[in-house]
This record gives C-alpha cells, structure tokens and sequence, in this order.
C-alpha cells in the first residue's frame, strides 16, 4: 500500500462534504505511484482555469456515466480534446468564477492514449516545453473494468478480492476506497452508534488485483452498508511563464459498488 489516509477525492466518486468526516492515517511502503496527497493538492490546487474529464460506472453494470466540467476565472471554457470541441450547455456565472457541467454520450475514445487538450482562454507557455502557447499532453489511462471475487452471501468479507484489466502505462497507480455514510443505513442502532462519515482509501500499484484484508475493514462496523471505490487518473498542471492564467486537466475512470460488509 501507499497511503490510508483521509480523502476527499476529486469529483469523480462524488464523495458528499455534508457529513463530518472521520481521519485515518497508515504508514506507507511503495514509493513509485502518486499518494493521496498528491491527488489532494492536484484537487485544490489554487488555478484558474480546471477541467475535468470524467467516466464512472457501476461494478456488475455496463452503464456508464460521462461528462466534462470546467471552472474558470476568467470566463466560461471552449476546448478542444484532440481536435473535438466541448463548450457548456448550462454556464454558471459566480461570483469568482465561471463553472459548466455537461454529460457527454461517448468519452472512451480519449481514454488509454496521449490526448492534446487546447483551451480557449489563453494560457502562457507552460512549464512543459509545449509548442504552443495553448495545448497541453497527457495520458489518460485506460477505461477501468473491475469485478470482485470471494463474496460471503453477495457480502464483502477480509479475503474478497478485486481484480481489474491493469495498465501499464499508467504511471499514478489505483486508488480503492471505501466509504461508510449513516444516511446509508438501515439500523437505527448502527447509526446511533456510528453518526458520522467515514472513509478508508489506499493507492496501489496498477498490477491488476488486490485482495481486501481485515485491517481494510476494521474501522467499519460489521454489516454495514458501504460505498466502494476504484479508479484510476491521469493530470498535468501548466502555470503560465508569469504564474498567472494558469491550467490543470484532470481525466479519471472509475467504478463503485454498494453493498454490506460481513466480518464473521
């Protein structure tokens, strides 16, 4: 494992704020793929404009739900993904910045390879060397498809086990997390005994399998209704040469499943 610690991840696994949270922390002992933190300061880091490309589906379902958001502070976001334009339906005007949400039918085709995204507000020449003043290149890693195995009665139990299609290109590892919300339980019992969020997160490597030891489910209560997660990112952060007018591009597939934990 890489990191445990408190996540409030990136929009993807649309992890709600409304409930107070719980901290975890862990050691870690893999150095080579991004730690939580890493994914945190992406998140929050302080640019202008951000743009995320999302792609999130359900364990066991060929759904899938795809959709592009923009945020800016200087005006509403026209860009390009490899020459495809993406503009907003519904803009909002706020007060320090200008955001659009759209769902898109079909991102797969941006997904497993290098893409060019080019914005149309202008952003000075970036750190990276790019050759223009307003493209940036990053790889999105491949769609995720994932499954689990070893269930006890359609339940997790320490020995499940989550088996994805690994990519070797993708150099920022897996991130798996678990979640437990009172709003999701049915025990009035647990709930009083368990009234606040929490949530359990890890990075690995991206090698295609991990299985779920009692130490991952310890500081959830037994039969429990939880929220896991998989997914995986790819991101570049561009400031400008003068600091200003700056960009970050975020791309993350992911998957999620609901059901009850059984620890005996």
């Amino acid at each position: 494992m890489k990191n445990i610690t408190y996540i409030l991840l990136f929009t993807i696994v649309a992890f709600s704020c409304s409930e107070e949270s719980h901290e975890l922390d862990t050691s870690s002992e893999v150095n080579s793929i991004k730690t939580f933190q890493d994914y945190l300061e992406f998140d929050n880091a302080d640019t202008d404009n951000k743009i995320l490309i999302q792609r999130a589906g359900g364990l066991n379902s060929t759904n899938s739900i795809n959709a592009i958001s923009t945020s800016s502070k200087i005006g509403a976001i026209e860009l390009e993904i490899d020459g495809n334009p993406f503009k907003g339906d519904n803009i909002y005007y706020g007060e320090e910045s200008t955001n659009w949400n759209n769902n898109v039918e079909d991102l797969s085709m941006f997904y497993g390879k290098e893409v060019s995204v080019s914005v149309q507000n202008k952003i000075p020449q970036a750190k990276n060397g790019s050759t223009s003043d307003n493209v940036v290149s990053f790889y999105i890693p491949e769609i995720i498809a994932a499954n689990l195995y070893n269930l006890k009665d359609g339940h997790i139990q320490p020995g499940s086990y989550i088996t994805w299609n690994s990519d070797a290109e993708n150099a920022n590892g897996i991130i798996l997390a678990v979640e437990y919300k009172p709003t999701s339980q049915f025990s009035e019992e647990m709930v009083n005994n368990y009234n606040e969020r929490l949530i359990k997160g890890l990075t690995i490597e991206d090698n295609g399998t991990y299985t779920i030891s009692e130490a991952d489910l310890a500081e959830f209560p037994d039969k429990a209704n939880l929220t896991f997660y998989i997914g995986r990112t790819g991101y570049i952060i561009e400031t400008g040469a003068e600091g200003e007018n700056d960009v970050y591009i975020g791309a993350i597939t992911s998957m999620r499943a609901d059901m009850k934990i059984d620890k005996e």
